[in-house]
């Protein structure tokens, strides 16, 4: 099927301007589910969220959208179909000039390129022959059991595509997180060390084809040291005492930490404890600091994630003269410390008896997170509404967390002393 690629930026234009969900430069999964069901209530057509994401080249393909697809577009945006739609963009046809050209002429024309193709040795592999897969490949991911480690079962269907083909499950957004699986076989696995939000991806010829979401849950409080490739699960013990989370002297001297390791983090985690708490409406306030002094970790670095259905929320900390090596991750946007002041995100750690307070506020028309009272960033857009799964502190070296404390705008509030 051959088609204008610019009527189908403008289709998408319309449909961005209907659907009120602001630029698609910011969308997540689950606006492209909600658009997947809008579409479906006007036109009666299920497009896949894969479908909408390939689209809108949120993942890489190699395919051109179906006519069944092109309708259910136009459609959505008040026409009959996707002809119909053309012809909206283009309501006086041009008439195309008309040439006579010989038949001897074409002949020789097609000769002539048939012995360049034979003279080049022109050839087309396998590998590099665009793979073209149904609007709606079969990728499904179902946890096991509870608790970590946790496995996950894939179950895909692959097995219209060119015998060859590389076919690739990557376990989130880390493309270092990738297995090659049978392209005929129906169901893989994986194993997953630490609770959040994930999007595997089915991955074909280093090109990503469907997405779908895993959820690894911890409703307690989990300390680890971020150890590869599987973390050292430490027992509460070991890192919850008088109301806050730090490593104990006993945990330290038991995994010889600041002795026989160079460079370590440790990590505390709570997935699935936030209902009713959404990216555009919250209060997180915390306190909190970096106390190794082994020489090892000199920036003393950390980082604060606020896990959402779809992505994180990262806020980093570290010692004042490190703050050039920070990235601060807000709603799917990367700032980076060596193109953006993050200074006011360095932090003296060496005051005694002080903790770090940071205090992060988000609502319908931005948010602004604040560091010891000072404002450090502020995000002028109106964030995404996706809902809070989870909260993740991790330390380069040594770190306590003394209080946590979530509030929205109806009055809700989540406060943990870490008992």
């Amino acid at each position: 099927m051959r088609f204008d690629t610019a009527h189908l930026e403008a289709c998408k234009q319309s449909i961005e301007t209907k659907f009120s969900q602001g630029s698609s430069t910011h969308w997540t999964t689950n606006d492209f589910n909600r658009l997947s069901e809008a579409i479906h209530q006007e036109t009666g057509v299920l497009l896949s969220v894969s479908t909408l994401k390939r689209i809108w080249e949120k993942v890489n393909h190699s395919s051109t959208p179906n006519q069944s697809t092109l309708n259910a577009l136009a459609k959505f945006v008040g026409a009959a179909d996707w002809r119909d739609f053309e012809k909206q963009q283009n309501p006086v046809a041009t008439k195309q000039p008309t040439a006579s050209v010989s038949k001897n002429v074409l002949w020789f024309g097609v000769v002539i390129v048939l012995i360049a193709a034979v003279a080049f040795g022109f050839q087309i592999s396998k590998d590099s022959e665009p793979v073209v897969l149904d609007d709606n490949p079969v990728f499904q991911g179902q946890v096991v059991s509870t608790g970590l480690p946790n496995s996950v079962v894939f179950t895909y269907d692959v097995t219209q595509i060119p015998e060859g083909a590389k076919v690739e499950i990557q376990q989130d957004w880390d493309r270092r997180k990738r297995f090659t699986v049978n392209r005929l076989d129906t169901v893989a696995t994986s194993i997953y060390y630490k609770p959040g939000f994930f999007e595997a991806k089915l991955v074909i010829n280093d090109s990503i084809y469907a997405e779908t979401d895993v959820v690894i849950k911890n409703n307690a409080w989990l300390g680890v040291i971020e150890d590869t490739p599987s973390p050292v699960y430490l027992e509460p013990s070991e890192y919850k005492e008088e109301g806050r989370l730090q490593l104990s002297q006993r945990a330290i001297e038991k995994y010889k930490l600041g002795s026989e390791k160079e460079r370590y983090w440790i990590g505390f985690y709570k997935v699935g404890s936030f209902p009713e708490f959404y990216t555009n409406d919250f209060e997180l306030e915390t306190q909190l600091t970096n106390i190794s002094k082994d020489g090892f970790n000199i920036c003393r670095n950390v980082r604060i994630a606020l896990l959402y259905e779809g992505g994180a929320l990262v806020v980093p900390l570290s010692l004042k003269g490190c703050s050039s090596e920070l990235s601060l991750l807000a709603f799917d946007e990367r700032i980076d410390g060596k193109t953006n002041d993050l200074s006011k995100f360095g932090i003296d750690f060496d005051v005694k008896n002080v903790l770090a307070q940071l205090q992060i506020i988000s609502h319908p028309k931005g948010m602004r997170i604040t560091v010891n009272g000072e404002t450090a960033f502020t995000y002028q857009k109106p964030p995404m509404e996706r809902p809070l799964v989870g909260i993740a502190f991790n330390f380069e070296g040594l770190g306590k967390v003394k209080s946590l404390s979530l509030r929205n705008a109806s009055g809700l509030e989540y406060i943990d002393s870490f008992e």
